[in-house]
């Protein structure tokens, strides 16, 4: 038997394999205690099914501000992890792991950095709204998500490395157009007048 739901009160340290966290997959809840002050990277990158995020209000070092329904790591403004139904709330600075079956996400206007792989294999996110100011997309960040509307703002000045690979898209409007069509990063070609390819 699957659990559902977990309560950490420790530290999360390193990164959940497939054939060592195969249980994340099923995990509908997360509760991160008050002495919890280190959270790995990708950690809960499986945990596709995830519904419910909360911290402890007397945490230190994260926190679920805006009952956001994810981890933020306070000190930087970093969502460290969004779930289904996740509201990343004004004041957010980078995106960390994003494990959604949510169809659209919007990005509010504070938001500079998604962080690598932060989307990726998101099956469901076929709409991303980033917001204006937004500088950088990491490696993978997008990849194989089914995105068909995508608008990447002028802001943007870095683009990593296979951000999104296997994607559906083109880039269009008063925005630079990029043909992403089953390419990765290393392919693309950037125009800041839109039109060409």
């Amino acid at each position: 038997m699957q659990p559902s739901s977990v309560v950490f009160h420790g530290n999360i340290y390193g990164s959940f394999s497939e054939d060592y966290c195969g249980w994340c997959r099923h995990i509908k809840s997360i509760y991160i205690g008050k002495n919890v002050d280190h959270i790995g990277a990708g950690v809960f990158s499986l945990a596709y099914q995830l519904e419910k995020i909360v911290v402890s209000p007397e945490n230190k070092v994260y926190d679920s501000r805006e009952e956001c329904n994810a981890i933020i790591e306070t000190s930087t403004d970093t969502l460290v992890l969004g779930c289904i139904g996740t509201v990343v709330p004004e004041g957010i600075k980078k995106i960390g792991m994003f494990c959604s079956s949510d169809s659209v996400v919007t990005l509010p206007g504070s938001v500079k950095v998604i962080e690598v792989a932060a989307f990726c294999e998101c099956e469901n996110l076929s709409t991303i709204h980033l917001p204006d100011g937004l500088t950088t997309i990491g490696a993978d960040a997008f990849y194989k998500c089914p995105l068909r509307d995508v608008i990447v703002p002028d802001s943007v000045i870095e683009i990593g490395d296979t951000a999104f690979f296997g994607d559906q898209i083109a880039y269009g409007g008063g925005h630079f157009v990029v043909s992403l069509v089953g390419l990765g990063a290393e392919d693309v070609h950037v125009n800041h007048h839109a039109g060409s390819v």
